[in-house]
């Protein structure tokens, strides 16, 4: 109201004055939907005061319905992870934020049913604000998807790069402890070894040239290389 009175005396409906009470400015926190009321009085500065307090009308909107979002998942770096609403509101647009900012990570409008927002591979916190189309009401939704990424294994092999034709008995080694080994030998033959459970493969080189041996395998995360590991044998003829 006017600045410069005294005694200002303010009463709310469907509210709360947080700050600025016997003041001329007043803070508040609505808590009720509807047409809420503020009402003021004062004694102005030749002492007088009006019979009837002042009336004020605030419409107060409600905010989106919170919906649980879903989605939690640990995944490997090759793959991505569906996050979704459990369900939506008509009228209200969903965004999807990580880690509690900008920029967003997708959107839709309600249409009152479960909506998903597709499948993301960066690690953190998915949050989503529902906001009323019409009246610019936001609220963030209940919970939060939490995606964490685990890197792809990098296989190694280790064992001679060069051999004589015909030579028996060389053995390749790759990382222990994995499981769904798959070995490939090309320009010799596996003689030992190479099972999805074995860590290594025992060969026997019988062509001349720039052979190989490849591995790939599955670690303790569940995640698998996207290319096996090459390693290049050069294998010399006989004399």
């Amino acid at each position: 109201p006017q600045t410069g009175m005294s005694d200002y005396i303010w009463n709310i409906s469907g509210g709360t004055i947080i700050a600025g009470s016997g003041t001329d400015s007043i803070t508040v926190k609505w808590d009720s939907v509807g047409t809420d009321t503020l009402w003021v009085n004062y004694i102005d500065k030749h002492g007088c005061t009006d019979t009837v307090s002042t009336i004020y009308l605030v419409t107060v909107n409600p905010l989106p319905i919170k919906y649980n979002v879903t989605g939690n998942a640990t995944i490997c770096a090759s793959d991505s992870a569906q996050i979704c609403l459990s369900n939506s509101q008509p009228g209200i647009s969903y965004t999807l934020i990580i880690n509690g900012a900008g920029p967003s990570q997708g959107s839709f409008n309600g249409n009152g049913s479960p909506q998903c927002f597709g499948h993301y591979s960066l690690p953190g916190i998915y949050t989503v604000v529902g906001t009323d189309n019409i009246t610019g009401c936001s609220d963030t939704m209940n919970g939060s998807a939490i995606i964490k990424v685990n890197p792809l294994p990098i296989p190694t092999i280790t064992g001679i790069d060069t051999a004589c034709y015909g030579t028996t008995g060389d053995i390749y080694k790759t990382d222990t402890g994995m499981s769904g080994y798959t070995w490939t030998v090309i320009g010799g033959t596996i003689t030992a070894g190479g099972t999805v459970t074995s860590d290594s493969v025992v060969v026997t080189w019988n062509t001349v040239g720039n052979d190989t041996v490849k591995v790939n395998y599955t670690d303790s995360n569940g995640c698998k290389a996207l290319l096996p590991k090459i390693y290049v044998v050069k294998v010399y003829p006989l004399p």
